[in-house]
């Protein structure tokens, strides 16, 4: 797509958005004051204002590729310290995606960049928890079943990492604002959100759950 275009597009949008919500700019432009903070992968088909269908200011969000959150990189734990202790978030949604080039990477377990194969090796450490598959029918893919395998182990494995982050255990210590995990898949075929049930909101059931998960 053309830059120039995307700027005619950005026109047009400003324009209609500021006719149909008049105050809503300039309030966001005063601040914000999202109740959710979304991990999500850095893939262009899976943008969360756009699958969710939020406006400015819903979200608070960290992406990268695989949606890949660990207590070792500053860049992930420094967002969610911010929207822990500054936005004072009530949620976390971590959202994975369905045919995610970074898990298919790391099954394949092929070098695909300096920067890209350290980073796959936290979903490569997850390949051995991976069930064994299914009995083999027309409807189902044993590739496909693995790929949603690791997907999902993703996910509660970024769950794993933020319910025990200093942060996090620090809220839920303090316990005056309530604060909840949640683990969703973004599935790129039915354009639909899939709740995995899992809504952690304390240290014990962080350690039970997920724990279970793993």
């Amino acid at each position: 797509m053309p830059l120039e275009k995307i700027l005619r597009q950005n026109q047009a949008w400003a324009a209609s958005f500021k006719k149909e919500h008049p105050t809503l700019a300039a309030r966001t432009a005063q601040g914000q004051a999202p109740a959710i903070l979304w991990y999500g992968c850095s893939d262009s088909r899976a943008s969360p204002e756009v699958v969710a269908d939020c406006t400015l200011g819903d979200l608070f969000v960290q992406r990268n590729i695989a949606n890949v959150v660990h207590r070792g990189d500053p860049s992930s734990m420094s967002v969610l310290e911010y929207a822990i202790r500054h936005l004072g978030v009530q949620h976390v949604v971590v959202c994975g995606h369905t045919k995610c080039g970074g898990v298919q990477a790391a099954l394949a377990n092929k070098s695909v960049g300096s920067y890209l194969d350290p980073w796959l090796e936290k979903l490569k450490r997850l390949i051995p928890r991976i069930p064994p598959p299914s009995p083999p029918s027309l409807a189902s893919s044993p590739d496909l079943e693995r790929q949603r395998a690791l997907i999902d182990l993703n996910v509660y494995q970024s769950l794993y990492e933020i319910a025990h982050s200093e942060v996090v255990q620090a809220r839920w210590e303090e316990n005056a604002i309530p604060l909840t995990l949640h683990g969703w898949v973004y599935n790129l075929e039915t354009l639909e959100l899939e709740d995995m049930a899992v809504e952690v909101n304390s240290r014990e059931m962080a350690d039970k759950m997920l724990t279970s998960y793993l």
